[in-house]
């Protein structure tokens, strides 16, 4: 269940971070 729970955030994690890295 837990991996339920993060694979949205994997998912949203790379498109946020990718604006912050620039």
């Amino acid at each position: 269940k837990f991996l339920e729970v993060i694979k949205p955030f994997c998912g949203i994690l790379p498109e946020i971070a990718k604006p912050q890295r620039k």
